[in-house]
């Protein structure tokens, strides 16, 4: 399974590549947010994080894009449960609620 998650590693950086050249912060928001997926698969939660909170949402709030920042902010509160740390979860998904409530899509709230 290791060599699975470099071979999508890889995919995934050449297609973030790829989106940064376009200037696509959509997708490239997209992209890492997948990255972080591979590293939260393989355990390394702190780093999943990082990637969210440092690259995935200062995108997404460039662009306020609310639909994709109610995602970010509940998968950064489902990975801080995975830590343990339920008041910072709790945090995440009650920002998601009030992004979800702006968006007036009734899928998300």
């Amino acid at each position: 399974t290791e060599g699975r998650f470099d071979e999508a590693r890889t995919h995934f950086n050449r297609a973030l590549s790829a989106f940064r050249e376009e200037g696509a912060a959509a997708d490239v928001a997209a992209v890492l947010s997948r990255l972080a997926a591979v590293d939260a698969a393989k355990g390394n939660i702190d780093s999943a994080l990082s990637i969210h909170r440092e690259q995935v949402l200062p995108l997404l709030q460039r662009d306020y894009d609310l639909t994709r920042l109610v995602m970010a902010h509940r998968t950064i509160g489902r990975l801080l449960q995975h830590q343990h740390k339920p008041a910072d979860a709790l945090i995440e998904f009650r920002i998601a609620d009030e992004l979800a409530r702006r968006t007036g899509d009734r899928a998300l709230i």
